[in-house]
């Protein structure tokens, strides 16, 4: 009796696979190397962005057309430009932009932080409010920026 257990025991670990089980097996794995390749692509473009963000520090002048408008905030690449009268601004998404063209909650002017009084975002001087952060300030000038630095510590 145990020989013909160990019998039909290696027939099922030896069974042959049909050629719709292998292309389907072929297929699944495909699928999860993708997904983990994908994913891995993601998170290598977002380390990326954050790298460039903490090589800056705060105070760092950052270029108008690297930061969306909308959401004051440093992106570290080129954003949608949004030219409205004469001017441009940027934003990082199609909301982004819309709001900006309608200057829907004011998001074309920011508060300069030294005078407390309002600022074109197209115009304005733009630096990162602190070390490791992609939040930015506006400012209506670069001397009022340095008033500024020399009564807060930007870090």
């Amino acid at each position: 009796m145990r020989k013909k257990n160990k019998k039909i025991v290696k027939r099922a670990t030896t069974r042959k696979l049909s050629k719709g089980d292998k292309i389907l097996s072929v297929g699944f794995i495909i699928f999860f190397v993708g997904i983990f390749g994908w994913f891995t692509y993601i998170n290598i473009q977002e380390a990326g962005h954050h790298a460039e963000v903490s090589k800056l520090y705060g105070g760092t002048e950052v270029s108008n057309d690297l930061v969306c408008m909308v959401n004051d905030t440093y992106m570290g690449e080129k954003q949608l430009l949004v030219p409205v009268d004469e001017k441009d601004y940027y934003g990082c998404c199609a909301m982004c932009v819309e709001k900006l063209q309608k200057n829907i909650d004011d998001a074309r002017y920011a508060v300069d932080p030294q005078t407390l009084e309002p600022v074109d975002k197209a115009t304005a001087f733009i630096v990162l409010k602190s070390d490791n952060s992609s939040e930015v300030l506006y400012f209506t000038s670069k001397e009022n920026y340095h008033l500024y630095k020399n009564q807060h510590a930007l870090k």
